[in-house]
């Protein structure tokens, strides 16, 4: 059991710290598992395990167990109790069911953890056949917040978190990426103020650069002012999922505390969450723009190709959205694409009434000169007569 547990180490110790983080949760989960089913720690049957695998070869008993943890995922414990939230507001909560692509999730990373720790290699297609994890039935939507219900949280939220959620409002970051970069990370002489988020940081883990909106920036360079260069602009914590977890409480108690609370009917999740901020920005972005570019400035990684070569324009991208995405103040932003459409349309329409006015002028000077005929003609007339 001891190699195990050193095998353990060493795998875990090898991950960055956010990784880390996620294999201690699933293998926390584990463990309740192996509790809940075994009567055994997590740990005393995984060196089980690896003894009979060292012993027949046969990894059937492995599959066995991914199969029985996903499933036991799928339902709700309430006879198991679990301890959440931090240092300081701790809280013990019923174990309930997660949602079939956590459940996936979890079983994938622990056959990641098994294939390390045992040195071996476990079928793909064993497991996807063995799993039998339920298809994710998506009924409805995910629903952005309007610009009413932005309003209404951030007018009611504590004034510590206003600079949080009205960075979160006009960057479409996630909660994880607007925990993590830096004071020096913020371009506060750039016009829209830039955030460069490093690849680290992100989901896609490719480098992008978003902004905030003016009505944003002061609140924002305020905040920076306080803080040296290395500082966290958001953390609450030193370790960056701490920060996300605090965050997520946090604004649960807001979304109650403003009556945000209506779920879906297939997976009863709120419909409104700390996503629906960057839903919020993804939906004006488009609108004001194009959705092309309402997914490059949310880094959606199938549309980054598209605009990785117009990046440098981004900010007047960004400075049409802006009045989208601003929910104090209103201010007048001038297209110039639109500005020089009718700039275009109204040159059109003069040369037209100058081409008409030439016309007519042409029209004229033959009526002279028919004019002068017929009295050339009427003259000759009186002369013979």
């Amino acid at each position: 059991m001891s190699y195990i547990i050193e095998e353990s180490n060493n795998f875990l110790e090898s991950l960055p710290t956010r990784m880390r983080e996620e294999y201690d949760t699933v293998l926390n989960q584990f463990n309740y598992f192996t509790t809940d089913v075994y009567q055994k720690q997590g740990e005393t049957l995984l060196a089980e395990l690896k003894e009979q695998v060292k012993q027949d070869g046969n990894n059937e008993r492995i599959y066995i167990i991914l199969h029985k943890f996903t499933q036991w995922l799928l339902v709700d414990h309430l006879d198991l109790f679990i301890v959440a939230g931090n240092d300081k507001c701790r809280h013990t909560r019923p174990m309930k069911k997660r949602m079939p692509i956590t459940a996936r999730m979890y079983a994938m990373k622990l056959v990641l953890y098994i294939e390390d720790t045992f040195r071996l290699e476990l079928s793909r297609n064993t497991i996807k056949n063995r799993l039998k994890i339920p298809a994710i039935l998506e009924e409805e939507d995910p629903e952005p917040f309007t610009p009413e219900e932005v309003r209404l949280l951030i007018d009611n939220c504590p004034p510590k978190r206003k600079p949080l959620y009205m960075t979160l409002k006009d960057s479409g970051m996630r909660i994880q990426e607007c925990c993590s970069f830096k004071k020096k990370d913020v371009d506060t002489t750039k016009d829209p103020v830039e955030i460069h988020l490093l690849a680290k940081y992100t989901k896609t883990k490719k480098a992008r650069t978003t902004y905030v909106t003016r009505e944003t920036a002061p609140l924002l360079i305020k905040k920076l002012a306080k803080l040296g260069d290395e500082d966290v602009v958001f953390a609450t914590s030193p370790t960056p999922q701490k920060s996300v977890d605090a965050e997520w409480q946090n604004f649960n108690l807001l979304r109650k505390r403003v009556g945000l609370t209506d779920r879906y009917e297939h997976n009863k999740r709120y419909k409104k969450t700390l996503h629906s901020f960057r839903s919020f920005v993804g939906t004006q972005a488009t609108k004001a723009v194009d959705s092309s570019w309402g997914h490059s400035l949310l880094g959606h990684k199938a549309y980054l190709g598209q605009y990785i070569r117009n990046q440098d324009d981004y900010p007047k991208f960004y400075k049409r959205t802006e009045q989208h995405l601003m929910i104090y103040e209103k201010i007048e932003v001038i297209d110039q694409s639109v500005e020089l459409k009718e700039l275009q349309t109204q040159q059109t329409r003069t040369q037209q009434t100058i081409q008409e006015l030439f016309a007519l002028q042409r029209k004229q000077e033959n009526l002279k000169e028919e004019n002068i005929k017929l009295k050339e003609r009427l003259n000759l007339l009186e002369q013979n007569l």
